[in-house]
């Protein structure tokens, strides 16, 4: 589980990092003159899907001010899943299920593997542009312009016009896992309350880690 989220985390700031990128032929391109007008916007809304190999999970994710939420489901086992949602603020992690609302884990953001994706944001000085021109996928025309962020990684970026419908990053890692996230903008207004831990909930992270050394030891 702590793979997927990470997985998706390191999705959402691959996509979420506002970067200009340099442009081809001395000429801005889409991905600039967008995310140019990004430029005073704290607060996002996206929908991404993570394909890994096969698997495949949906996710809801938001971002404001550097707190990030991401609400997906989960399998437990082939026949059911379980939704959580994972927060990303003030220095820790949280794992809360919304199914069971009076219950979340809590853990220091610098002591778990999770925060390793927060160094991979995505800088201008990391992109080449290695394609751009119209294209005819996923039944429509779009207008594409797809870069190199370096060996392992790319991303397209899909257009109507100058408004960007889509985008899709593709990584391969270290295992030769193949990974893509498809990821699309859907508000620039982010609810408060999604960061938000239930006054009523109990921190039951003391008793996982208790439970787990008793069943190690």
């Amino acid at each position: 589980m702590k793979k997927i989220i990470s997985v998706i985390l390191s999705a959402v700031i691959l996509v979420m990092s506002a970067f200009s990128v340099n442009a081809f032929a001395q000429e801005q391109t889409r991905v600039e003159k967008w995310y140019e007008n990004l430029t005073d916007i704290t607060e996002y809304e996206l929908i991404m899907k993570t394909k890994i190999g096969n698997m495949e999970a949906d996710a809801r994710c938001y971002c404001e001010n550097g707190d990030i939420a991401i609400v997906t489901d989960m399998p437990l086992s082939d026949e059911k899943d379980i939704r959580i949602k994972a927060i990303a603020k003030d220095g820790y992690f949280y794992l809360t299920f919304p199914s069971l609302p009076f219950l979340y884990l809590k853990y220091d953001l610098e002591e778990t593997p999770i925060s390793d994706v927060f160094s991979e944001t995505v800088s201008y000085e990391d992109l080449t542009l290695i394609n751009a021109g119209e294209t005819n996928e996923y039944g429509t025309t779009y207008y594409l312009e797809e870069y190199s962020v370096d060996e392992n990684v790319s991303v397209k970026y899909y257009f109507e016009g100058e408004n960007l419908c889509f985008s899709v990053a593709s990584e391969v890692d270290e295992e030769g896992n193949e990974f893509e996230y498809i990821s699309k903008f859907v508000s620039f207004e982010v609810d408060d309350s999604v960061f938000e831990i239930p006054w009523y909930s109990i921190n039951i992270t003391p008793i996982v880690i208790l439970l787990s050394e008793l069943l190690v030891g």
